[in-house]
């Protein structure tokens, strides 16, 4: 009997063969588990609307879920003042969204507001931020903010 060894390219091959049959051998297995432990994907909580507006007096940088009538909704509102980079620590900042006014009387923390509440009508509508501090004075124009008709449109639109 005669034994001859392999060379590198005879064993490069062997060590190919046998990951691909292993590769293979992962692959069928996993196609045949039983339906009840495949993994169901759930669809992904659309992410926040940001917005960010710059002023000559205010950084402004807000982010507020998807809205939809009737939904509560909570926007946090953060804001800077430009002349020294500082965050507002005091003050009424009012949101306004169409005819809906969302009033709070001073901020969670330094910088951040946290307007909260729901929206009567679906549409779209003019948008602004009112900032009265001692520290500054200043309206913010947003533009346009859609209110959806319901919640599942809403998660759509997302």
């Amino acid at each position: 009997m005669e034994f001859v060894a392999a060379g590198p390219q005879q064993r490069s091959s062997r060590l190919g063969v046998l990951a691909c049959y292993t590769f293979s051998l992962c692959i069928l297995a996993g196609c045949n588990r039983p339906a009840e432990h495949a993994a169901v994907e759930q669809p992904a909580e659309p992410g926040p609307t940001s917005v960010t507006v710059l002023t000559e007096k205010v950084l402004l940088f807000m982010e507020y879920p998807h809205l939809a009538r009737g939904e509560q909704a909570k926007f946090l509102v953060h804001l800077s003042v430009r002349a020294d980079g500082e965050p507002v620590r005091s003050g009424e900042v009012t949101l306004e969204i169409g005819s809906t006014h969302l009033t709070v009387p001073g901020p969670k923390r330094d910088g951040l507001f946290t307007p909260e509440g729901a929206f009567e009508n679906a549409g779209s509508f003019p948008a602004k931020v009112t900032i009265r501090s001692p520290q500054v004075t200043e309206t913010i124009e947003l533009g346009e903010v859609v209110v959806h008709p319901c919640a599942k449109e809403a998660h759509a639109a997302a």
